[in-house]
């Protein structure tokens, strides 16, 4: 039986077989007919504006509270290099002295005195996140008083919990709250229509389901990240701290591609259990299941798993060690001083009392250097093998996935700050190996040697210059995209009698 009608609410002609949709003259007209009804609904909803308001709201307060720890950092390492320039200043003018032969103190132009400062450099999108932050070091001096344990030691025995404290930032929005957000808005996209009977009236009018179901995910999901977008968008033009608008900008949009794979895993996710769902409650019960699962449930096991099969060592065992090695060798300097010409009879050792303290301080940090380094690097061992488990881990939890990728891409990453203390640690061995002799043989150090010292800052700012992409957690947010949109088209491959219910 075929039938030829026009419907008042949506334009165009339609023709049906039976009562079976076959084609609408102005199919194109029924869609923008929908997306005209579906944004009408949208807007007469305040539950719907609410949630949309409330979610603009939550960016623009996380994207201030990152603002103001990116300009805090960007200040205080400002302020560090400035004082620390004034050390090195009056210690390069000393040696301008030396080498002119002007009347200098036995203490000036020593080895010892060298200081080299530098800071992790801020990225482009500091302010998307603070992550770790509080936890891990941002900024050192690199001196030879100083040995590998004790370049760090006010950051590694910090309570993290209290660092953690009332800290929100965007990435947290988007990872945890924005898909609990997507469920509120969306989870009753059929179940209330088979309720009122709008969804019969839609159906009998020539419209599919699937197509409802899509232009409403597309609508309410779409309303709330066009929120997100315009508030990070207007921070990137705001907020752009000590980076250009072109760097942020080439940064924001490998961190736009994460947060669209990962809105669209949800999007497609509550579309699949709406369909599958009669009632509004049933819906709701299993999306807020889900979310628990991948975002609360997942990570906390990765996290669990990964500290039982590599623990880490015992902090308070490592800071005991560095003490009694310090006490040891302030006890027996003399003692150290015999067997280090022992085992280093090439090198000549000074004698005279004005360097007296500058060799003993170099001794006493190789002592307590060789004495600490078999646990810095089980630490550094175990960091490796937790890091490496966790990224496997990621690909069972498209959170993990995306929170690895928004946290690296705003330079918030732990593997960021554990790079910055490694290479802080290198410029300090290098330093001893080139200096130490040095301070041995109680020589002091010419400006034009001083001016050819490497600087660790240059290091710093040519590895961390840019903020780049990990392909692996891109590539993990792409495969749950597209696995959940499989997991749709499923689901719509038969049309359930239910959704006229």
């Amino acid at each position: 039986m075929f039938c030829d009608f026009v419907h008042p609410g949506l334009p165009g002609r339609c023709v049906c077989d039976g009562g079976n949709f076959i084609g609408c003259a102005g199919s194109a007209v029924v869609i923008f007919s929908l997306t005209t009804l579906e944004i009408r609904l949208f807007i007469k909803s305040w539950a719907s504006i609410g949630l949309v308001v409330a979610m603009t709201a939550l960016c623009v307060f996380a994207l201030l509270s990152g603002s103001a720890n990116h300009r805090a950092n960007i200040e205080g390492k400002a302020e560090f290099l400035e004082a620390e320039s004034a050390r090195t200043t009056a210690f390069r003018q000393s040696l301008e002295r030396l080498a002119t032969g002007e009347d200098a103190s036995n203490f000036e132009g020593r080895p010892m005195l060298i200081r080299d400062s530098a800071v992790l450099p801020e990225a482009s999108l500091g302010d998307f996140a603070i992550g770790s932050d509080a936890l891990y070091p941002s900024r050192v001096t690199v001196r030879l008083w100083e040995n590998s344990a004790s370049l760090f030691t006010n950051y590694q025995f910090e309570n993290p919990t209290l660092l953690n404290l009332g800290r929100l930032d965007v990435t947290t929005v988007i990872v945890v709250i924005l898909p609990l957000f997507m469920i509120a808005i969306a989870f009753d996209i059929l179940a209330t229509d088979r309720r009122s009977g709008r969804m019969r009236l839609l159906l009998t009018s020539g419209a599919d389901a699937r197509v409802i179901l899509f232009i409403r995910l597309a609508v309410r999901h779409g309303v709330l990240l066009a929120s997100l977008l315009i508030a990070t968008t207007a921070a990137i033009w705001i907020n752009t701290g000590d980076a250009s608008l072109a760097e942020r900008m080439t940064a924001y949009w490998p961190w736009l591609t994460g947060v669209i794979l990962y809105a669209v895993f949800w999007s497609a996710v509550t579309g699949a259990v709406a369909w599958r769902n009669e009632t509004s409650g049933q819906t709701a019960s299993q999306l807020i299941a889900l979310w628990a699962l991948f975002v609360l449930v997942v990570p906390a096991i990765a996290v669990l798993v990964v500290q039982t099969l590599y623990p880490t060592p015992s902090r308070l065992a490592y800071l005991t060690e560095v003490r009694a090695t310090a006490s040891t060798a302030d006890d027996g300097a003399d003692g150290w001083i015999e067997a280090y010409q022992l085992d280093n009879p090439d090198q000549q050792i000074e004698q005279d009392e004005s360097n007296t303290p500058y060799r003993s301080g170099y001794l006493r940090t190789v002592m307590v250097e060789q004495a600490t380094a078999p646990m810095i690097k089980t630490f550094e061992a175990t960091e490796d093998q937790r890091r490496s488990t966790l990224e496997w881990l990621r690909f069972l939890s498209p959170s993990l996935a995306a929170e690895a990728h928004l946290t690296q891409m705003a330079g918030r990453d732990t593997n960021r700050y554990r790079a910055f203390q490694r290479l802080a640690r290198q410029q300090l061995h290098d330093l001893s190996a080139r200096l130490g002799p040095k301070v041995l043989a109680g020589e002091r150090i010419s400006l034009v040697e001083y001016d050819a010292l490497p600087r660790l800052q240059s290091s710093l700012d040519e590895r961390f210059s840019k903020s780049v992409a990990q392909p692996r957690s891109l590539l993990i947010l792409a495969l749950y995209s597209l696995l959940a949109i499989a997991l749709v088209a499923l689901a719509l491959r038969r049309k359930r009698l239910s959704v006229l219910r």
